[in-house]
């Protein structure tokens, strides 16, 4: 093999297979999920919808989460943890 072709199979071989690492939600925690439904308009439509709280946690990096007050979205559904991420305000991490 060339030695140009060698560093590329090298290269390619250390780029993670994910990007990025789902979060660990717990009981309690608010967090927006993505919106699956789309429509016309989706791209000047918000991507996610809540707050949602997390009641239950699924095997396989799944919740079920249930939403709060009036906003968009179902009232109760199961979602992938990397389709959720943290309400604004409420990571317990300060972001």
């Amino acid at each position: 093999m060339p030695q140009d072709t060698t560093h590329a199979l090298d290269k390619a071989s250390k780029v993670p297979l994910r990007s990025r690492r789902a979060n660990d939600y717990r009981i309690g925690d608010l967090v927006a999920i993505r919106e699956t439904e789309f429509d016309v308009g989706y791209k000047v439509r918000k991507k996610f919808v809540g707050p949602n709280e997390v009641i239950e946690i699924l095997p396989h990096n799944r919740y079920k989460v249930k939403k709060i007050g009036t906003g968009e979205g179902p009232e109760q559904t199961m979602t992938a943890a990397d389709s959720m991420k943290y309400w604004p305000g409420s990571c317990p991490g300060g972001h």
